[in-house]
């Protein structure tokens, strides 16, 4: 039987799932995984024998409490490679050049709740998922989408002059290592730079090639000539990818601003 959902509305009553999504979820918790893996092949959502994506994840979550690796690598790929066919279906707008990054870091994100969820069995984001998943979905979707326009008309609007080591933008741990870049060291400094650079090092080699070319030879993350070298140029890779190994450094050095 499937578990109860923990989730609240707005009027404080529990999520409840549609009836048929019970049944189906009862009928999948007694397959052998062969028999599931046979009908998650069958992708008409016409046929009586389709799996509801609202089935699969409760599956998925079900799989990641249970350690069940086997039905996990058998369900989650059919999962996201749903919702990015919805995203291609979705994702239009012409502003948005990199679709493809875009729609890699949705399902990206859109993975970690289900990381978030097995972590924190308080966690209960995704149980609207289980219950309306299309709708869901969306929201979850346009909210990202939205985030992304958003980011893409800041930067339209930035001037020429922008200098990019403004410390209102830059993570803390990092302007450290852009300042020292520039200014002449002093004692504190060369103490704390030699534990950053010793940290750095320890970053994956593509987090710390992103580190190394913004913040210590000051290349910008991107621009709007095509012709000019960035960071993202010279990584080969998007600017939002750019963006997010910077966001992983921060992560991974913050340790060393408590002492700053």
């Amino acid at each position: 039987m499937a578990r109860i959902l923990t989730k609240v509305t707005e009027d404080g009553d529990l999520y409840t799932r549609p009836r048929q999504i019970e049944l189906k979820i009862d009928a999948m918790l007694k397959l052998t995984d062969k028999k599931l893996s046979n009908q998650l092949d069958i992708g008409d959502p016409k046929s009586t024998a389709f799996l509801p994506s609202e089935c699969l994840v409760y599956l998925i979550r079900d799989a990641l409490r249970n350690g069940d690796n086997t039905k996990l690598n058998l369900i989650l790929p059919v999962l996201l490679l749903r919702c990015e066919r919805i995203l291609i279906r979705k994702i239009q707008d012409q502003r948005i050049t990199d679709k493809a990054s875009l729609r890699e870091d949705i399902l990206c994100e859109f993975s970690g709740l289900f990381a978030s969820d097995m972590n924190d069995k308080k966690v209960s984001k995704l149980d609207i998922f289980e219950c309306r998943f299309n709708k869901a979905f969306k929201a979850f979707r346009l909210d990202k989408v939205e985030k992304e326009l958003n980011r893409i008309n800041n930067f339209m609007d930035l001037p020429q002059s922008y200098n990019h080591d403004n410390k209102e933008l830059d993570d803390d741990i990092l302007q450290h290592l852009s300042q020292a870049a520039k200014v002449p060291p002093n004692q504190e400094s060369v103490l704390f730079m030699k534990d950053l650079l010793n940290e750095i090092k320890r970053l994956p080699p593509d987090v710390m090639k992103a580190v190394t070319l913004r913040y210590v030879i000051g290349f910008q993350i991107e621009s709007n000539d095509p012709d000019e070298t960035t960071v993202a140029t010279i990584c080969g890779c998007s600017s939002r990818t750019i963006r997010n190994r910077l966001k992983t450094a921060k992560t991974l050095l913050a340790h060393l601003m408590e002492d700053v």
